[in-house]
């Protein structure tokens, strides 16, 4: 196991050399200035028209420049997403599938959190309860693997930051112990009735 591992993986940066645009002197001294002032920001430049001069009363001021960049800031992160897992009996992957029309995951999953939004406590519920024994006056026990049984796959959501919050406010009111739990009880409920 004392091998040289460039006889194994090759000479070093031979495969990548050249794949990079060539940088010219400007970028370099760009890029090393850039470094060596690490810490401060470069002032804004402002905007120039070659045609005429700005009208006086026309040119922002320094607050509402600032107020500009801070509501395009917040859009933006309302408007980023993140990925939501949920877990769903297998059967639902094709039944989506049918009837999707264009949509994405998150699209068909908040519609179907309205579709069922009546039903929502039932059906959480109804996903805890344990099944009862038959013959018996006590319930089954609650263990992981007799309270699914069943095996779920994963089909994820994109929702944006305000989207999460909302599913977190519904997931609190019905009694859902995770998200997940909340939009895969809607989605079942909602998608799979049409195949059943």
């Amino acid at each position: 196991m004392t091998d040289d591992l460039s006889n194994t993986f090759g000479t070093p940066g031979t495969r990548l050399a050249g794949m990079l645009p060539a940088r010219d002197k400007a970028d370099q001294a760009a890029a090393t200035t850039a470094n060596t002032d690490q810490g401060t920001t470069p002032e804004r430049q402002p905007a120039t028209r070659d045609s005429e001069p700005d009208p006086v009363g026309n040119e922002p001021t320094e607050a509402e420049s600032s107020a500009d960049v801070d509501s395009d800031s917040a859009e933006a992160a309302d408007l980023t997403t993140s990925q939501v897992p949920v877990y769903v009996v297998p059967e639902l992957i094709p039944a989506v599938r049918q009837v999707r029309e264009g949509r994405t995951n998150a699209e068909m999953a908040f519609d179907a959190i309205d579709a069922v939004n009546g039903r929502l406590p039932e059906l959480v519920a109804k996903r805890r309860t344990p099944p009862t024994r038959s013959g018996s006056r006590f319930p089954a026990r609650d263990s992981r693997r007799q309270r699914g049984g069943i095996r779920r796959v994963l089909w994820a959501i994109r929702a944006t930051g305000q989207e999460r919050t909302i599913l977190e406010s519904i997931r609190k009111e019905m009694g859902a112990e995770s998200v997940s739990e909340l939009v895969s009880v809607a989605v079942e409920a909602r998608y799979l009735k049409k195949t059943r």
